[in-house]
């Protein structure tokens, strides 16, 4: 019984190893197509999330910089920053479930991709 069960995760373990392999060797080609299926913005958007940036869209400054500086003020009286941060972040959150929802259109057109592959 023990090496039963020992063949059975074995085999287990390998079909693991097998899709593994698989994904590295076909996954740029399913991408791509994948990708094809998107709009322009909706590749970029993909690719950033995934941390495929083209060299040539990135910014020579840190475009996160300001986000990790934290402004103490101490003044008594009040000021209209916290609108603009709010602002600043409600973006932030359109920008997040635009990313969000290519993401969702990408993994679609991946798994109708691997469909049409298993037919």
């Amino acid at each position: 019984m023990e090496a039963l069960e020992f063949e059975r995760e074995r085999e287990t373990e390998l079909r693991r190893q097998v899709a593994e392999v698989v994904l590295e060797e076909e996954g740029d080609r399913l991408d791509a197509a994948a990708l094809a299926d998107l709009d322009d913005e909706d590749v970029r958007r993909v690719r950033a999330a995934l941390g495929h940036v083209d060299p040539e869209e990135v910014e020579e400054e840190d475009p996160f910089a300001d986000d990790v500086f934290v402004e103490l003020d101490f003044d008594d009286e009040p000021h209209e920053e916290p609108e603009d941060e709010t602002g600043r972040l409600e973006r932030e959150i359109e920008e997040s479930l635009r990313i969000q929802s290519a993401l969702e259109r990408f993994i679609a057109a991946l798994d109708a991709q691997a469909a049409t592959e298993a037919r």
